[in-house]
C-alpha cells in the first residue's frame, strides 16, 4: 500500500524525533541500533515496526508486534522518500537506511541541556492525550518534545508531564506565565528543581525510616539492600542480606535504562516488572542513579512474566524512561549469585546484624482512589 502524502509528513516527524537529541540520549533501543553500524545507519524497516509508526503507516492493528522483514518495500520506499528532504536526517545510498546527519557527541551533555530547557506541569485530566498536551503548549512557544508521565504497570497517565522547548529562554518565558487547561490552573516548575526537590523528599524519607529502624533496636544499613537505599523495605520487602543466597537458574531479569539521567527509585523497578504480583520479586538490585540494575524474582515463571510486558525490541517504560529488559544467563547469572552471597556475608559481619534467618520486613502499602486529576 502506498505511504500517502499525510503520513509521510508524519512519519518524517516521528523519525527525526526518534533521532533527536530530545529522544536519542534516553532511548537505548535506538543507541543500540546505532552502534550496530560503523556509519550509524539504521533500517527504515526497523523503525517502521515501532508502535507510533505502526499507527501512522496503518501497519496492521494497534497491538500487532512486528517485524522488520514483514514490512512492505513499498513502506519503506515511501518513508524513505518522506526522509529525503530531512535536514536533520542521511539516508544510505540504497535508501533503505537512514542516520543522523550530525553524530550525536556527548550524550550527558545532551541530557543536561534537554534538562535545562524542560519544565515539569501538572496537574492535567488523566483522559488527556499527548497530542492534545502538545498542542496546548505550541500554542505559547515551539514545543520539542512532551513527555506524558505514566504508572509504569498501568501505563495510565499520571496527570503530569515533563514539556521540552527549543532553548531555556524560552521555557523560562513559559514558566512565567499563568496558564489554565480545562478551567484548572497548571503549575509550571524547571524539571531540574522539579527532580532535586524530588531527591530532597525521597532522602528525608530514608532518614526517617533509619531513624525509626534505630529507635526499634535494629541496624538501618544492615537492612538495606543497597546503602541508603530505605524505600528497597516498602510492600513488605525482604533485604537480600538477611537471605541464604544459593545459586538458582532463571530467576534474574535485568534492565538498562542507558546513558540518560534518571530519578527512579526502587518502587518504581518494582511497579513497573511485577506483572501485577508485588510478592512475585523478591529483591531488587538498584543502586541510586545506576544506569542499570537487576531483578531477582521468587520463580522462572514471575521472571517469564515479567518479561512478557516489554514489547518486541525488549522495551519496557519505567517511571517514564525507556528499560531495555534481558533475561540474565550464564556469567551474568553467576556474578550476580556471587554478589548476593558477598553482601550476606558482609551482613553477619556488620555490627548490629540481624542473627542469621531472622528477617526484617517493611511496613505500610498505598492507597488512594483516582481521581480526575493528579499531581505526581
Amino acid at each position: 500500500m502506498a505511504v500517502s502524502a499525510e503520513a509521510k509528513a508524519k512519519a518524517k516527524r516521528q523519525i527525526e524525533f526518534y533521532f533527536s537529541d530530545s529522544n536519542l540520549p534516553r532511548d537505548v533501543f535506538m543507541a543500540e541500533r546505532i552502534a550496530e553500524d560503523p556509519e550509524g545507519f539504521v533500517d527504515i524497516s526497523i523503525l517502521c515496526t515501532f508502535k507510533r509508526m505502526r499507527d501512522i503507516l496503518q501497519l496492521g492493528k494497534p497491538d500487532d508486534k512486528l517485524s522488520k522483514d514483514k514490512v512492505p518495500q513499498e513502506t519503506v520506499a515511501g518513508v524513505a522518500e518522506a526522509l529525503e528532504g530531512s535536514e536533520s536526517l542521511t539516508l544510505s545510498e540504497d535508501k533503505a537506511r537512514v542516520r543522523r546527519t550530525v553524530a550525536l557527541t556527548s550524550a550527558e551533555q545532551a541530557m543536561m541541556q534537554i534538562d535545562q530547557r524542560s519544565l515539569y506541569a501538572s496537574p492535567f485530566p488523566f483522559d488527556t492525550t499527548l497530542d492534545a498536551i502538545t498542542a496546548f503548549f505550541s500554542e505559547r512557544a515551539p514545543v520539542n518534545c512532551v513527555r506524558m508521565r505514566r504508572h509504569a504497570e498501568s501505563k495510565d497517565f499520571r496527570g503530569s508531564i515533563f514539556v521540552e522547548f527549543a532553548d531555556e529562554e524560552t521555557a523560562q518565558k513559559v514558566l512565567k506565565a499563568q496558564l489554565e487547561y480545562e478551567g484548572a490552573p497548571i503549575s509550571l516548575e524547571p524539571k531540574l528543581l522539579y527532580t532535586e526537590r524530588k531527591k530532597q523528599d525521597r532522602k528525608e524519607k530514608g532518614s526517617k525510616a533509619q531513624d525509626t529502624a534505630a529507635a526499634n533496636g535494629g541496624d538501618a544499613q544492615a537492612a538495606a539492600p543497597q546503602a541508603g537505599d530505605a524505600d528497597a523495605q516498602e510492600d513488605g520487602a525482604e533485604p537480600e542480606a538477611q537471605e541464604e543466597p544459593e545459586f538458582q537458574e532463571g530467576l534474574l531479569l535485568g534492565f538498562d535504562l542507558g546513558p540518560a539521567e534518571h530519578d527512579l527509585y526502587y518502587s518504581n523497578v518494582k511497579e513497573s516488572l511485577s506483572a501485577g504480583d508485588a510478592r512475585s520479586i523478591r529483591f531488587v538490585e538498584f543502586p541510586r542513579g545506576a544506569p542499570s540494575g537487576v531483578v531477582r524474582y521468587a520463580s522462572a515463571e514471575a521472571r517469564d512474566k515479567a518479561f512478557s510486558l516489554a514489547d518486541d525490541e525488549a522495551k519496557l517504560d519505567i517511571g517514564g524512561f525507556t528499560a531495555v529488559l534481558k533475561k540474565l544467563e550464564g556469567l551474568e547469572e553467576k556474578e550476580f549469585w556471587e554478589r548476593a552471597a558477598q553482601q550476606k556475608a558482609k551482613a553477619k559481619q556488620a555490627p548490629g546484624g540481624l542473627p542469621q534467618g531472622q528477617k526484617r520486613r517493611g511496613g505500610g502499602g498505598r492507597g488512594g482512589g483516582r481521581h480526575k486529576r493528579g499531581r505526581h
